[in-house]
């Protein structure tokens, strides 16, 4: 085995300088377009401050959240609400995520924790239905996300 020797400066390529790279300015979020409603601004623009008439659906959808968390939490053998995987079982406000609830246009999505002792279906059953006089038409989807 040869003895270990250092290298030699003289041969390593020289060192390349780096350029700093310009600062980038995120742009806007541009209007979306709906069915038949023509365009809409989907929010304010960034810095600024929303209206009253901007934040009551965010409000109503809150409430909502919570109200929902609240009845899924009385039901017996509820343990606790889940993300479900990854997180994803979640309604996201402006400063605030409500795990365990995604309120959907088309359904409403409840992820839960339940006590092992009756059966699952049962626990499902007694969640939709303690959630369906609040969501109206929309079906309920019970997913269980763990066991205690």
């Amino acid at each position: 085995m040869p003895a270990h020797r250092p290298e030699d400066p003289s041969r390593r390529p020289p060192a390349i300088p780096r350029q700093k790279a310009a600062p980038t300015r995120r742009p806007e979020a541009p209007a979306r377009e709906t069915a038949g409603q023509g365009r809409e601004v989907t929010s304010p623009p960034r810095g600024a401050v929303a209206t009253r008439e901007q934040e009551a659906p965010a409000r109503e959808t809150a409430g909502l959240a919570h109200r929902i968390a609240e009845a899924v939490l009385r039901c017996p053998d509820v343990a606790d609400m889940s993300g479900g995987p990854f997180g994803t079982v979640a309604t996201y406000l402006p400063g605030e995520r409500f795990p365990g609830v995604a309120l959907r246009e088309n359904e409403v999505e409840v992820s839960i924790v339940v006590r092992l002792g009756r059966p699952i279906p049962e626990i499902a059953d007694a969640v939709r239905a303690a959630v369906a006089p609040m969501v109206g038409d929309r079906p309920v989807n019970v997913h269980i996300g763990g066991l205690r």
